[in-house]
C-alpha cells in the first residue's frame, strides 16, 4: 500500500509538472517574441542614428570647406587692403612732395616779382623827376 501511495503521489507530481510546463510554454514565447520585437526596434533605430550621424558628418565636412574659403578669402581681402593702404601712403607722399615743389616754385616767382617791383619802381620815380 505503501508503495501505491508513493507511484500515485508521485505519477501526481508528474502529471502536474507536466501540466505545469505546458502552461508556461507560452510564457517564454511571448517573452522571445516582445524580444526579438525590441531587436527590431532598437535596430532600427540604431540605423536611423547612423544615418543621422553620416549627414552630420557629411554637413561638418561642407561647413569646414565653407571655412576654409571663408579664410581664404578673408586673407585676400586683407592682403588687397594692405596693398590699396601702401598704394595711398605712396600716392599721398607723392602729393606732399609735389606740393612742397609747387610751394618753393610759388615762393620762387614772388620773390622774383618783388625784385621786378622794386627794380620798375626806382626807374618809375627816376622818369617821373625827368618829366
Amino acid at each position: 500500500m505503501i508503495r501505491s501511495r508513493i507511484s500515485w503521489v508521485m505519477s501526481l507530481a508528474f502529471i502536474l509538472a507536466l501540466w505545469g510546463c505546458a502552461q508556461n510554454d507560452t510564457a517564454p514565447v511571448a517573452r522571445a517574441n516582445r524580444l526579438q520585437e525590441e531587436v527590431q526596434s532598437l535596430s532600427t533605430s540604431r540605423d536611423q542614428l547612423r544615418q543621422e550621424i553620416r549627414k552630420a558628418q557629411e554637413e561638418k565636412t561642407k561647413l569646414l570647406a565653407q571655412l576654409e574659403q571663408a579664410r581664404q578669402t578673408q586673407l585676400d581681402l586683407t592682403k588687397e587692403r594692405d596693398d590699396l593702404r601702401q598704394n595711398l601712403n605712396n600716392r599721398t607722399a607723392e602729393r606732399d612732395h609735389i606740393q612742397g615743389q609747387i610751394d618753393q616754385l610759388r615762393k620762387g616767382i614772388h620773390a622774383i616779382m618783388e625784385q621786378l617791383d622794386t627794380m620798375a619802381t626806382p626807374s618809375e620815380n627816376a622818369a617821373a623827376s625827368v618829366n
